[in-house]
């Protein structure tokens, strides 16, 4: 007599609302990133479980946030070494620099990004949940776990933000900067800095970033 094996059938994966996404975020911080209805652990691109989510929304446990990595000290000084130089060479003109904050609404997946650093026009576009809808420049700091998500899937997202000109990547463990200019719907400029005597050039901003400058203080 031959029998067959009922095998379980696999629950799909809980996709979760935006609204969702923004009261983790209201409640935690700019930890969490989301995609296509899946929530991201933002330090390390790292899709969140459902049971670890439903302990978030259901109370406040410190414990297990700190089994998920943060930033290092290298991704926090490029951060503030960045934005300090952007908000100087900002000054008088009709630009304004947010660092690690708000979110960016991404058309593409319909998701949710926070870009390391965003430099955003004086007449800013936002929704009503505080999302950001017109940013110009974006920066991510590089790290050995979401390099791979950032020079790909964002740089992908990111490319389809119509009012974005420039996108940069910043690696914090070794010297290298690069730079994403828009030149068409279709056509980006790609270029390198592997120097600290060099600087950064920024036209849509008419801004000039030292690269020594940016590294002020990050072991290498």
């Amino acid at each position: 007599m031959l029998t067959t094996e009922i095998l379980p059938i696999a629950t799909p994966p809980r996709l979760y609302s935006a609204e969702e996404y923004l009261h983790l975020c209201d409640k935690f911080g700019a930890w969490f990133e989301m995609v296509q209805g899946r929530i991201y652990w933002r330090f390390n691109g790292e899709v969140l479980p459902d049971s670890v989510l439903q302990t978030l929304f259901s109370s406040t446990p410190d414990d297990l946030l700190k089994t998920y990595p943060m930033a290092t000290s290298n991704h926090g000084k490029i951060i503030s070494n960045l934005h300090y130089a952007l908000r100087t060479s900002l000054v008088g003109k009709p630009y304004f620099v947010y660092a690690q904050a708000p979110s960016i609404y991404i058309a593409l997946t319909g998701g949710y990004r926070i870009p390391d650093v965003t430099v955003v026009p004086k007449e800013e576009k936002f929704t009503t949940d505080g999302i950001i809808l017109n940013p110009i420049i974006i920066v991510e700091v590089l790290s050995p776990s979401t390099q791979q998500i950032d020079r790909v899937a964002k740089l992908k997202e990111y490319k389809h933000i119509e009012t974005l000109k420039e996108y940069i990547l910043i690696e914090q463990d070794q010297l290298l900067i690069e730079h994403y200019l828009k030149q068409t719907a279709t056509t980006w400029l790609y270029q390198t800095y592997e120097s600290l005597t060099e600087t950064l050039h920024l036209p849509t901003i008419n801004s000039q970033l030292k690269v020594e400058e940016i590294y002020q203080g990050v072991e290498l």
